[in-house]
């Protein structure tokens, strides 16, 4: 049997992994019939693919979070992985989502999670809002975070910390991390925190919270959903991308608030940022998660 592994955000993760079980009960011999589906457990403390490395081995092929992949060296990543084409079938790819394919052919987009602010309308006025990801920071706001390990708050911080360094180290000192997304919404919209941070998708469901959110003028900061194929993948397991570009669960899935990296038409609520990214594409987002690493483990966070 061939593991596949399925790590993306949690909001997505029920429908694509029922999505993947009746595709693949449908098959009979060959494409997918020997492929076994699988998720890591919940805590993001212990990174899947570090995990594997120590010794559990790595599964033949993954959808997940591309900051799993970032702990590692790109040499070390060419000898984890075996590079495939590019995807040249139907649903042809938006050509927003080209910025996010790897060069080297290695990890391949499948959805984007797009990460926004959020805020108390009882709290904060909009008008005292600037619109930009620098309202995270003015001194004196509450603010709270998702679990420091999570893909939400990494990229976020990452992305803070690379822009405005001079304000990041006293606004990371009085940040609150503060359980999942949903218990990040939760908290904001009971008045405990002025602010937090949420994928465009959780933050829709939560209006009725007394919670707002809106795209900062600089863009989302995204996290690419990717695939990657292990050495040794069967040749049968490209199957599984052909699954997961199926129109009907990349058009679910910007109707959810994900950003479905198939060009839709016409498209859902997930394209309402318009594709802004605050990224120039993979290198540049695996950069910045590597210098947050590296800054932390100096300092001992």
């Amino acid at each position: 049997m061939h593991e596949f592994l399925v790590h993306t955000s949690i909001n997505a993760r029920r429908f694509v992994m029922d999505h993947l079980r009746e595709r693949l009960q449908r098959a009979k011999g060959g494409d997918g019939a020997n492929t076994v589906l699988t998720t890591p457990d919940f805590d993001h403390s212990k990174n899947w693919l570090l995990k594997g490395l120590a010794g559990d081995g790595l599964p033949s092929a993954a959808l997940s979070h591309a900051s799993d992949f970032s702990p590692l060296a790109e040499s070390t990543l060419r000898e984890l992985f075996t590079p495939v084409p590019e995807w040249d079938g139907r649903p042809p790819l938006r050509s927003e989502a080209a910025s996010f394919c790897d060069t080297a052919g290695l990890f391949h987009p499948v959805f984007i999670v797009p990460m926004v602010p959020v805020y108390n309308r009882k709290l904060i006025a909009k008008k005292d809002l600037t619109g930009s990801w620098t309202d995270l920071l003015v001194d004196g706001r509450r603010i709270v975070f998702p679990d420091r390990n999570t893909p939400i708050s990494r990229a976020v911080l990452a992305y803070l910390k690379r822009e405005w360094p001079d304000e990041y180290r006293d606004f990371r000192e009085r940040l609150t991390f503060g359980g999942s997304p949903v218990e990040v919404i939760r908290a904001v919209g009971d008045g405990w925190y002025d602010m937090g941070v949420s994928n465009v998708s959780f933050a829709l469901m939560a209006s009725q919270r007394s919670v707002e959110t809106y795209t900062p003028s600089q863009g989302a900061v995204v996290i690419p959903q990717v695939m990657a194929w292990s050495r040794g993948a069967p040749d049968e397991l490209l199957y599984m991308r052909e699954l997961l570009m199926e129109e009907g669960l990349q058009r679910y899935l910007d109707e959810q608030g994900f950003w479905a990296v198939a060009d839709l038409s016409p498209v859902g609520r997930g394209s309402a940022t318009s594709w802004k990214s605050v990224w120039n594409g993979w290198s540049d987002f695996l950069e910045g998660l590597r210098a947050l690493a590296e800054e932390e483990a100096c300092v001992h966070v």
